[in-house]
């Protein structure tokens, strides 16, 4: 997903590696890579294998990473027709990707965290940790003869972010109650005996 690198000294034969020399400024050489990965893509295979072996294939480029997706436990995902898939909304904690045209493994180039959560077409799904280091989900298709879209939203709510939320909640309807019953216990007619 690299799409631009900076260095301060000149690339050899930067056509070679894909490159494209794009400005040169004091303290900068500036080039464009031409076979940058997108940000979002869908995989038509999946193997499973331990990082260390991932590594080395996406170290030895001989495969095609955006065909097959690399995961750490067996995924059910079959893919068919030619998926795409398009971000159209990109936040700090939210994500939404549309596919269309079939089903496959979505790989988001995002990092995989805990706390992420994903839906697709609002149902969740299980996040999976694709190339050593991507987010994916799976993507089905439906079966019907035409174009199948899907929404996919993937959206940070660590469980720190819960727990607060509910204490904070709890302690605002206890603050709440109390009040009221403060409230009451002012209004009641007094009882001197």
């Amino acid at each position: 997903g690299v799409k631009y690198v900076l260095t301060t000294k000149q690339i050899d034969n930067p056509d070679k590696s894909g490159l494209k020399l794009i400005g040169i400024a004091p303290g900068g050489i500036y080039y464009q890579r031409q076979n940058a990965f997108p940000r979002a893509w869908i995989a038509q295979s999946i193997s499973v294998a331990d990082d260390d072996t991932v590594r080395s294939h996406i170290a030895s480029g001989k495969d095609d990473l955006q065909s097959n997706a690399y995961v750490d436990h067996a995924v059910d995902c079959p893919a068919s027709g030619q998926p795409t898939a398009t971000i159209t909304d990109y936040g700090a904690n939210s994500v939404k990707v549309n596919t269309t045209g079939g089903s496959g493994l979505l790989v988001l180039s995002d990092q995989y965290y805990p706390g992420w959560q994903a839906t697709v077409d609002g149902q969740p799904v299980e996040i999976v940790r694709a190339d050593t280091v991507f987010r994916a989900v799976c993507v089905e298709d439906s079966g019907t003869q035409s174009p199948v879209e899907h929404v996919i939203r993937f959206e940070f709510r660590p469980p720190l972010f819960t727990i607060g939320a509910l204490t904070s909640g709890v302690g605002w309807l206890m603050l709440t109650v109390i009040g009221a019953l403060a409230l009451l216990l002012r209004r009641s007619p007094n009882r001197a005996s």
